[in-house]
């Protein structure tokens, strides 16, 4: 055990006015005292009991006991050898006595609930000298909500100490939690025939269900329609457009029924729009700073400039920014302006009047900027625009009126211009391929897209990958995780995906494995210069430690260091939960203070 945290624990227990000669404490609950604290850890002990017989059924012969004890530190149950039990007794090891460290000084159940966290407690570590043959160590258990409920405790006798005891405990403790987790989900599901008997009698108007964090999580045909089929995960107030109408019709404490107003009533959502900022996945800090950017600039009307390597998401922010932006409930249209050629790239910005060229549409064209009247024209591959076209641009964005090819009446153009580039824009202007006054005007806020290479989320990300195409079932190995942060990612996200969907195709059983990951050999260099945010960040750029587990511990210390020191932020960030952290400095052998 860490000894700093050994000290710590026996300065407790002396402030408790605690001695190592301290005499025994057998206090412990009568029968029906017990019978009660059982029946308040009913869930508790009647999941955890089966688990605990079940992994501690080989050990019986070799000593060893398991402990199940509640939040306030009493025993509620024990298993394993009997020969040992017998031993225990005398200190009292048994149910109804309570293992706090005010009682009973240093030991792994008490310290385990002052620290929340496992520990290991072996022989003379423990305060009181009278349980110096005991070797213990103990592990947490939380409730699906994040709540201490518990402690898993595995003891045997000191001179029969052993390194695995600890992760013995921690495997009983993870399998108590998702045996509560799934018992949770299967009462969630029974409440929800319920509900439905609730909402019936409103089948004819749109309906969506939220969860108790207020995400959308169902929607009945009528309400896809109004709100589309992409909305599952989206938080509802922030989804929501503001004059869309609809009221509660059923609240409680897991789930919530929203009706929706009348189709015919109800302003639909463009079905052309598949992202919102709930779609961008993130645990890397650049990436959430970058988000957290772009989701100010769509709170104003000003243009805005993305910038970034092919493949990082450009127009997935895009739309993003258009769908929270006061402009959302009007259209988004895109244009790829290095796509188009040059000789037709006016026409399909500004359109043209019907006969205005030979082979143009005998009813004429509205052009893109027409067409995004109200709403936000997307142009992506800006500094592909030739020099013509970016004059007839800049004119179209001073003055908010165009006038089509072919035609003498400028109509209207109120948009907003959301543009992108994957070129180093400024270059462009200083070597005279892009205008100034353009750039200038683009310019309003720059958003800075992160490539694949810096990102500290990569592994989270693949998963999300899979679990988005349905393969959330699949994991992958920790040699396919290597060779995943070994690549650089030419192709960032669009490449991310292709791999990942093909490897979920070739996997064998349910684990992804490296010869399924099929990547190019050949490295292409970045196609941008633009730096990201200024910040602290955890770095992951290559060259990357051989070993997977340094490259674990690496990353784990700099998150750490950049929450500084804050266990809850620094397990968010990581992907992982708080406990798992835990396990980590445990097994690392670092102490999380």
């Amino acid at each position: 055990m860490n000894s700093l945290v050994v000290q710590e624990a026996h300065q407790r227990s002396k402030s408790f006015g605690l001695t190592p000669e301290t005499p025994l404490f057998r206090e412990k609950l009568l029968s029906y005292e017990l019978k009660h604290t059982l029946d308040e850890n009913y869930e508790l002990y009647h999941t955890a009991r089966p688990i605990l017989e079940k992994i501690l059924s080989p050990l019986h012969a070799s000593g060893t006991i398991a402990i199940l004890a509640d939040k306030e530190g009493t025993i509620l149950y024990t298993t394993g050898s009997l020969d040992f039990m017998k031993k225990t007794d005398r200190v009292c090891l048994q149910p109804g006595a309570n293992w706090r460290e005010d009682k009973r000084g240093t030991n792994a159940i008490g310290t385990a609930l002052a620290l929340a966290k496992p520990v290991r407690i072996h022989g003379d570590e423990h305060y009181l000298q009278l349980h110096g043959f005991l070797t213990c160590s103990a592990c947490p258990i939380f409730s699906p909500s994040g709540e201490f409920i518990g402690v898993v405790d595995i003891s045997a006798p000191a001179k029969r100490e052993t390194q695995q005891a600890l992760a013995l405990a921690i495997l009983a403790a993870e399998s108590i939690e998702n045996r509560l987790l799934w018992q949770e989900s299967q009462k969630q599901q029974a409440g929800i025939i319920e509900e439905i008997r609730a909402v019936s009698s409103q089948s004819q108007k749109g309906l969506v269900s939220l969860n108790r964090d207020g995400e959308i999580i169902f929607l009945n045909s009528q309400a896809k329609l109004i709100c589309g089929d992409l909305s599952v995960g989206k938080q509802w107030n922030s989804f929501t457009p503001s004059n869309l109408e609809h009221k509660t019709i059923f609240r409680s404490e897991r789930r919530t029924w929203v009706s929706l107003s009348d189709l015919p009533n109800a302003k639909q959502i463009s079905q052309d729009l598949k992202f919102s900022f709930q779609d961008l996945y993130s645990n890397c800090p650049k990436v959430t700073e970058v988000i957290q950017l772009a989701q100010k600039a769509a709170s104003t009307d000003m243009p805005v400039l993305l910038l970034g390597e092919s493949g990082t998401g450009k127009e997935l922010v895009a739309q993003s920014i258009h769908r929270s932006s006061q402009r959302a409930e009007h259209k988004f249209i895109a244009i790829n302006c290095s796509a188009i050629p040059e000789s037709l790239i006016e026409s399909e910005l500004f359109g043209y009047a019907k006969g205005s060229f030979t082979g143009a549409n005998k009813e004429g064209s509205p052009g893109k900027f027409s067409q995004a009247h109200q709403g936000t024209l997307f142009l992506d591959e800006i500094g592909d625009m030739p020099l013509r076209a970016q004059a007839a641009l800049l004119r179209v964005i001073q003055e908010k009126r165009v006038l089509p090819l072919g035609s003498k009446e400028t109509l209207p153009a109120n948009t907003r211009i959301v543009a992108a580039t994957h070129r180093d824009l400024w270059k462009e202007v200083q070597e005279g391929r892009f205008r100034q006054d353009l750039y200038f005007r683009l310019k309003g806020i720059v958003v800075r897209l992160i490539p694949l290479r810096e990102r500290s989320d990569l592994i989270g990300l693949a998963k999300d990958i899979l679990k988005q195409g349905g393969f959330g079932d699949l994991t992958i190995s920790l040699d396919a995780q290597k060779r995943i942060l070994a690549h650089t990612w030419p192709g960032n996200i669009r490449e991310l995906q292709n791999t990942m969907l093909q490897a979920a195709f070739f996997s064998q059983g349910g684990e992804i494995l490296p010869d399924s990951l099929h990547l190019e050999e050949f490295q292409e260099g970045p196609d941008t210069v633009s730096d990201g945010p200024k910040g602290k960040e955890i770095n992951v750029s290559l060259p990357l430690p051989k070993d997977f587990e340094s490259l674990e511990r690496e990353l784990t210390l700099r998150t750490l260091e950049d929450t500084e020191g804050n266990v809850t932020r620094a397990a968010e960030k990581l992907g992982i939960g708080r406990n798992t952290l835990y396990r980590r400095l445990q097994k690392w052998n670092l102490n999380s203070h």
